[in-house]
């Protein structure tokens, strides 16, 4: 975990997020990555069969994408959440 902490920390791509509050601007981007990022060709063909799930083989470069979305989403959730919380003590 301090591993993690301290690898986000050092990653200021990651730090440059708009806090301004707009939570449908926040929730239209969320819904931007899953459209380009989590329903991938591979991902929707697997769940539009019938049956059981099948094991879904992903490439190493979507995991990689996937990885580095997915810290980008929680440094900025962490600090628009800051943001929404210091809003409410005014």
């Amino acid at each position: 975990m301090k591993r993690e902490v301290a690898e986000l920390k050092s990653r200021l791509d990651l730090w440059s997020v708009d806090t301004e509050i707009d939570v449908p601007a926040w929730v239209a981007e969320s819904h931007a990555l899953c459209l380009s990022l989590v329903y991938s060709p591979e991902i929707l063909a697997a769940v539009q069969r019938s049956g059981d799930l099948a094991s879904i083989n992903l490439p190493l470069e979507y995991l990689e994408k996937a990885r580095s979305d997915a810290r980008q989403r929680v440094v900025a959730a962490g600090l628009r959440l800051g943001a929404l919380l210091s809003s409410n003590q005014d």
